[in-house]
Formats: structure tokens, sequence, C-alpha cells
């Protein structure tokens, strides 16, 4: 019997209580709950992360960072909300939140470089909140307090000495705070479609990184309006050969679902199935490569479109789901322009 996919996830997650911000706890509940009614719960394994330990998030954060954020929420009364910045909301569950969501990452990678070959865990998603790729080395932004995801790269590199990770990005706002911490570096792959304009006005097809790093970034700004056509243009003409070159030891996804048609923040306009065609389209990367693949959730703000998506993200990483040889034909010519445009940044590093 197939070992079922470990969803890590935990009751602090919906402790950070943001009230009736966008991004609130009844995602998580919405996610959980299209899982069970979906008869997937058999299928997939509810898992608590441990809580990161400072020096993990040290990683990838300033030491005054975390205690200035571990102070302010320490003061933080029940009930009570404040502001990290405009947009970013923190209660009194939020730092114990923040530390097991950086924790999943810890679980994804021990459970498959900690075991033995034959109990390796090489799939896994995480769902924690708040999310991470916009939170910088010294500052939140964005919805999030510690990147989940850079850190995991930096812990693979220092637990494990993985040298080739990959972060592909397909929330529809950029990760800013996961391209800066990796700029300057050859050994992490970024690389990110999103909308713009759109916050957080960063992420430019010559944004490509710098020093030894330079190549080693790669953006894919799509106009509002792009679709599921576009988006698996940019899959086949971009990512995929990219990914194919540098081919990684490691794939992380930032899974936001936030570019799906129903959602209130963006206006990319995407539907559930491309879900499907990205999750399945990577798994079966990875698989001919023998690459694990772990997916942290980062947006998605409509809870029927968010729940729905990350379900067949599930089926992806479960071989259940099948997709079709894609028509890119009818892309758009804006489309078209932007990812010639981020080709040609890059033509120094990769073939096309």
């Amino acid at each position: 019997m197939t070992r079922p996919l470990p969803i890590y996830y935990c009751q602090e997650f919906l402790n950070h209580n943001t009230g009736g911000h966008p991004e609130n706890a009844q995602r998580l509940v919405a996610i959980l709950n299209m899982l069970e009614k979906d008869f997937i719960l058999g299928k997939v394994e509810l898992r608590e992360p441990p809580s990161a330990d400072k020096k993990d998030i040290l990683l990838n954060h300033s030491d005054d960072y975390f205690e200035r954020v571990k102070n302010i929420i320490d003061n933080i009364q029940d009930g009570e909300l404040r502001h990290l910045d405009p947009d970013t909301v923190i209660s009194k569950g939020s730092f114990i939140a923040a530390i097991k969501g950086a924790g999943t990452g810890i679980a994804m990678l021990q459970n498959y470089y900690g075991k033995g070959e034959s109990e390796r865990e090489d799939r896994a998603i995480a769902i924690p909140r708040p999310p991470g790729h916009h939170a910088e080395r010294a500052y939140a932004m964005g919805f999030c307090l510690f990147n989940n995801i850079a850190i995991a790269a930096d812990i693979a590199r220092r637990d494990y000495g993985v040298k080739r990770i990959a972060i592909l990005d397909w929330d529809v706002h950029h990760g800013n705070g996961t391209q800066d911490s990796f700029y300057p570096e050859d050994e992490v792959l970024y690389l990110s479609t999103h909308q713009h304009p759109c916050f957080p006005g960063t992420g430019f097809p010559h944004d490509i990184g710098s020093g030894k790093g330079e190549g080693y970034n790669v953006n894919i700004p799509l106009p509002p309006g792009s679709g599921d056509t576009e988006m698996k243009y940019c899959f086949i003409n971009v990512l995929l050969p990219v990914l194919e070159q540098y081919n990684p030891e490691l794939l992380l996804i930032s899974a936001g679902y936030d570019a799906h048609r129903l959602d209130p923040l963006a206006w990319l306009n995407m539907k559930t199935s491309t879900y499907t065609w990205m999750s399945v389209t990577l798994d079966s990367f990875c698989r001919e490569r023998n690459i694990p693949m772990f997916a942290f959730l980062e947006g998605g703000y409509d809870f029927q479109a968010l729940s729905e998506s990350v379900s067949e993200t599930v089926k992806g990483f479960t071989g259940e789901a099948l997709i079709e040889k894609p028509d890119i034909s009818l892309t758009s010519e804006p489309v078209r322009a932007v990812v010639s445009e981020t080709r040609n940044a890059l033509s120094s590093r990769w073939k096309f």
C-alpha cells in the first residue's frame, strides 16, 4: 500500500488570530474540510511539526528582528490584535504559530534526509500560518513573520549538505523575501511567476541575481488577466528548461493559490485545473530524477478556490491526477513578450 502523504499542520496555526483579515484561520479550516470531504484523509496523514529553534530562524533573519517579534508578541494580551506593519496582523498566539511554521521544513527534511532509503518520505505539504515568502531578514511584510521556505533551504544546506536547491514560487505575489535571501548565491535557484503590477512591486525579468548568483534568480511577471495557457507557457518555455539544466537535489514550492480566478486580492485568471497540471508536471519531473519535493502554503484567500486547489495539489503529489499535453498556441502576446524578456536576461546562464 502506498504511504499516506504527510500534511504538516497543528492547532497553533489556528491560534494566529488575525480577526477579519484576509489571511485568517478559516483558510486552514476550509482546506482540512475539503480534504476530508474528498475522502482523501485515508491517503494523507496529518503531522504535528516541531518548533524551530532560534538558531534555525537566525539562518534567515537577524537576531534583533527575532527578539523584537518575540518581545512584542509576549506583551500582547488575550484577544488583542496588533500590526507589525500595515498588512501584517499579530496576536498572542502568533509567535508560537510562526516558529511551528518554520518547523514544518525541519520535519519534512528530517523525514527524508534523516531516514533510511526505504523509509524516506519524498513528498509532503505544509499548511502553515502565518505564511512566509514576503518576510525579509529584518522585518515582517505581507502577512509574513518568518520565511518558512527560505529557512528550510538553509537548513537543508546546513544539516544535510544539499548544494542545489530549487524554490519555485507560483504565488500571485512575488516572493521578495525569498529572492533577497539568496540573490547572491548559486546553491539556491529561485523561480517565480507572479502578477505585475501587484504587491510587493518586485520581481522584474532583469532581476537575475548578483555575483556567483547571477542567473539563479528567475522572474516572470505576468500582466493582469493572464490565465491557464499563459502559466503553462511559462513552465514550458522557462521554468522547466532552467530546472532541467540546474538539476536540483531538492525542490521546494511556495504554493500560493491566489492566482486563481476567484481570488479577491489579485487579477490573474487561473482555474483549479492548472494547479493540478503544475503539481503533476513537477511531480513527474522529480520522480524521473529521484528528487524530493515539498510544498509550503503561502497565499490564497477565496476559501473554495484555495481548498479545491490544495486538494488538487495533493492528488498531483500522490499520482492520482492525470493531465493532457497543453495547447499553448493561444498564449497572449504580452506574456510571450515577458517570457522573451526573461529568457534574454538569463541567456548567459541557461540555454533556451
